[in-house]
């Protein structure tokens, strides 16, 4: 476990007795969970707190929905706090979606085993409606009362692929596209230079050189 895990999951494990080797296993496989959905310390410190606040719960299973619950109930009232304060400024603002209602996000059908597989050349997304109260309003607009169906929401969208996850994808997504830019731009400059020099004819019986090296060699 990371060290700001592990101390959160110490204090946890300590308020509520949960120290059995079972235990244990349990907050190394919550690590993952919650990692994944980008929860920070405080963050889980907060929910600890207000648990004990609370009645506790009888089950581990309610520990973590409880937890799960009041940290995006939190995040919730921040968003719509952000909102409340952006408007008499005559702004919209949301940090999801940048006021806009709709947000980019991978395509559910090609991120299997949290990896963004490729459709063809190039890696789908999908435009689901945000959690703000721009996104909830284009949400109801566009329900369709035929197929009784509703656009997706973030919310439902995050059930299956955590923001953690996401986000992290995007962002790689974006930092490779920044790399590809960067190679063509370089790759561009270069021919400017001049042309690629054509290789010698070679010889039927001739080889062409080989690259030395050691198998331990590691490219550039």
């Amino acid at each position: 476990m990371s060290d700001w895990f592990r101390q959160w999951a110490d204090r946890h494990a300590a308020i509520f007795g949960l120290t059995s080797p079972q235990d244990l296993e349990m907050f190394a496989a919550w690590r993952g969970a919650f990692v994944s959905a980008g929860f920070t310390f405080s963050e889980l410190n907060a929910a600890t707190d207000w648990m004990v606040k609370q009645s506790a719960p009888e089950f581990r299973n309610e520990h973590l929905k409880m937890i799960q619950t009041f940290i995006r109930q939190r995040r919730d009232e921040q968003r719509r706090f952000e909102q409340q304060t952006a408007a008499p400024m005559g702004k919209s603002y949301c940090s999801l979606c940048g006021g806009t209602g709709m947000v980019v996000v991978p395509h559910p059908r090609f991120v299997i085993d949290g990896e963004w597989t490729m459709n063809s050349s190039y890696q789908p997304t999908a435009a689901v409606s945000c959690l703000c109260e721009v996104g909830k309003r284009i949400e109801q607009a566009q329900f369709n009362k035929e197929r009784n169906q509703k656009l997706m929401s973030l919310g439902l969208y995050e059930t299956r692929i955590p923001r953690g996850l996401w986000t992290a994808l995007l962002h790689h997504k974006s930092k490779a596209a920044g790399a590809n830019k960067k190679a063509e731009e370089a790759t561009r400059a270069a021919d400017k230079r001049g042309k690629v020099r054509k290789p010698a004819a070679l010889a039927e019986t001739e080889e062409a050189p080989a690259i030395t090296g050691s198998d331990d060699d590691t490219p550039f």
